[in-house]
């Protein structure tokens, strides 16, 4: 099943556009400033906020010319380079642009010691990426800004290995079910990995890794009117082709047969069932906002709007195989989002006051999945072709959902203001890829996913503003938790399923602060705390595979950790080097254990990365010496259940499938590297 990219519960936006995937693909050397917005923003944001959200905005040109240029140099054949130009254009009152470019490439660091790999490097990566805007103003209330951005991805194979099965502590062999599994703390000095990707190319044809093409193109439209309204229009287009290849097994493993044995029935060694798989991905959306503001004043502010959102996605995923080269399993989606919005804020008095946001908004999903043979590649049907393709199976739905949010805002005084927030947001229902769904015995609709948020804080400025003190304590209420799980199917597919929770929740403490010490020495520190857990979830798709207890109240939600703190200190001194300032930062970020998945079998313990740079600064220049994870911790970046093409396999007789032996499979994190980086403004 080909991962999707509209299922994540925090979404990243650039100028108040959706962007699909992220937005670090163009750089951040013409970006003014980030807004992190937490908690359910479905009111303003609309779909794919669940958790939150992320708005870049980006610079506006100015009046004058302005140059922008960042030069990053660091170890492992690692260089950033991004210049951006902007100013007036052609002379013309009122038109102005920026033109901004981009240029990334790393060289990987992992060593692949799979055999016939030679030791080669693994993780290297490379974009380009080129965006522009086009601002015109023809007077002072009108403006209209045009954007386009293209950016392309050429990455080789990530760091991503699968644990050896001599790791293995618990949930060993029994009389039905090949099992062995890793319980407890996972490993946290790896640095290598295990993939056949020479082998894949030869076999093949082509290299292991990832292709990616994004394209962006955005345009505004606001006016101001005498009398104060504001009106507002924006539309918009994301497009993406995804195209990967990968070592199926992620280690030494390659169709090679290790054995053959009876157990309960026949039990096969690992024979190579798939060597490699191949997934296409190609991704369209479009979408309109149209939005009024009334004139403000000082007790009441107000705003309307409406939006439409649809959007497209067209997958395949090919199963190399020694005997059937190119079976595949397709699958496509179409969801169409329309919506309405407002927010209204009103002061009670001059320290109370209070706000409610809403959105309503209905999704059209329409999915469709097919499996087909074709037994050589000229017959393997193009990205989004019907051809040499049965039938089609379709599935359609319609959710409907109003998300309010309700802020109460009071202030003491001018530098304390407590608050309180309640809110919803949602994550509307889709379908499983329903030729896995088939083969899993399982309902391929997914339900809608709803959350309440209940948050209380204060945020205060103390001590002539040289201490800033905020705090939080929040309790989320999390109904049909859609939960995704990866696994290798009975056919070697490398394949994804999502269930419902049926009730999670989750209590937790968020606080944040920073001490002007000195005029030159700033200290800064943050600590958060999250007491997940499911209160009502039988599992029962893979929890008899692995032979643990379907029912997992109790249990806590995978990948999320209690524990994130952070610490930091800036020092800045000014002339210190004739004209130029000396500066210097180390920050400590520590991320507590978190769980691989969901059995809470395994999981992922204490990361500790401790950076440091420092530098000197004058006029228009920055020059910048760096070194992160001084530690050296090499924590995994996360883990996932997967199957272990190496081991001995069950042969079931009635559904004439295979069922291998878990393990996990995990990606590596970057070790400790340095760095320079050399910036100049105009």
């Amino acid at each position: 099943n080909t991962s999707v990219v509209d299922r994540q519960n925090s979404s990243v936006f650039v100028d108040g556009f959706f962007v699909l995937g992220t937005a670090a693909t163009f750089g951040f050397n013409n970006i003014e400033r980030v807004e992190v917005l937490k908690g359910p923003q479905s009111a303003l944001f609309g779909r794919a906020t669940f958790g939150g959200a992320v708005n870049y905005i980006t610079k506006t040109p100015g009046d004058e010319l302005a140059i922008d240029a960042d030069f990053d140099l660091g170890e492992h054949s690692r260089s950033d380079i991004a210049l951006t130009v902007s100013g007036p254009l052609f002379g013309l009152d009122g038109v102005k642009g920026m033109l901004s470019l981009r240029s990334y490439s790393f060289g990987g660091e992992w060593k692949n010691v799979a055999t016939h790999e030679n030791n080669a490097t693994i993780g290297d990566e490379k974009t380009r990426a080129v965006s522009g805007k086009l601002v015109w103003e023809p007077s002072e209330n009108l403006a209209l800004t045009l954007s386009a951005s293209y950016a392309e991805d050429d990455d080789g194979p990530p760091p991503t290995t699968s644990l050896p099965e001599t790791l293995d502590n618990c949930l060993f062999y029994n009389t039905t079910i090949p099992l062995g599994y890793i319980c407890g703390e996972l490993p946290d000095d790896l640095d290598t990995i295990e993939q056949n990707n020479k082998r894949v190319a030869e076999r093949f044809g082509e290299d292991v890794g990832q292709f990616q093409i994004t394209r962006r193109y955005t345009a505004e439209l606001d006016y101001v009117a005498d009398n104060g309204w504001e009106f507002e229009a924006r539309a918009g287009t994301n497009q993406q082709v995804f195209d990967e290849i990968h070592d199926a097994s992620w280690d030494d493993s390659f169709g090679v047969p290790n054995g053959l044995r009876g157990f309960d029935g026949l039990v096969f060694g690992s024979v190579g069932l798939v060597e490699a798989n191949k997934a296409y991905q190609g991704f369209q959306d479009r979408s309109l906002q149209v939005k009024v503001t009334a004139p403000g004043s000082d007790r009441l502010s107000a705003f309307v709007g409406a939006s439409t959102y649809e959007h497209d996605i067209l997958g395949r995923n090919l199963r190399i195989t020694p005997s059937r080269p190119y079976g595949q399993v397709g699958s496509s989606r179409h969801i169409e989002n329309v919506s309405v919005f407002g927010s209204v804020t009103y002061s009670l008095t001059e320290k109370l006051a209070l706000g409610l946001d809403v959105r309503w908004q209905k999704d059209d999903v329409r999915e469709s999945t097919a499996e087909f043979e074709p037994q050589t590649l000229a017959e393997v049907p193009s990205l989004g072709s019907n051809e040499g393709i049965a039938a089609f199976e379709f599935d359609t739905a319609s959710f409907k959902r109003t998300l309010p949010r309700f802020i109460v805002d009071y202030k003491p005084n001018e530098d304390v203001t407590l608050y309180g927030v309640v809110s919803q947001g949602n994550k509307p229902g889709f379908f499983n890829n329903r030729a896995v769904a088939v083969r899993l015995g399982v309902d391929p609709t997914v339900k809608e996913e709803t959350i309440w948020n209940y948050e209380a804080g204060v945020k205060s400025l103390l001590m002539d503003g040289r201490l800033l003190l905020n705090a939080a304590v929040y309790f989320l209420d999390w109904s049909n938790q859609q939960i995704r799980q990866t696994f290798l199917d009975a056919q070697g597919q490398d394949s994804q399923i999502t269930t419902n929770a049926g009730e999670t929740e989750v209590s937790g403490f968020e606080l944040e602060s920073s001490f002007v010490l000195t005029e030159r020495l700033v200290l800064s520190g943050s600590v958060a705390f999250a007491d997940p857990e499911y209160k009502f979830f039988v599992e029962e798709t893979f929890a008899p595979q692995l032979g643990v207890d379907p029912d997992l109240a109790g249990n806590e939600p995978y990948r999320y950790p209690d524990w994130q703190i952070q610490l930091s200190a800036d020092y800045n001194s000014p002339a210190a080097y004739n004209d130029w300032d000396f500066f210097a930062r180390t920050d400590l970020n520590m991320i507590g254990e978190r769980w691989s998945e969901i059995y809470n079998l395994s999981y992922i313990g204490w990361e500790y990365k401790w950076n440091l740079r420092a530098g000197l600064e004058r006029e228009n220049w920055r020059l910048t010496a760096y070194v992160n994870n001084i530690l050296d911790d090499r924590t995994l970046a996360g883990s996932f259940r997967f199957r272990d093409l190496r081991r001995f396999a069950l042969f079931n007789g009635t559904t004439f499938s295979y069922t291998f032996p878990y393990a996990q499979l995990v990606n590596l994190n970057r070790g400790r590297h340095f760095g320079v980086n050399i910036s100049y403004s105009f």
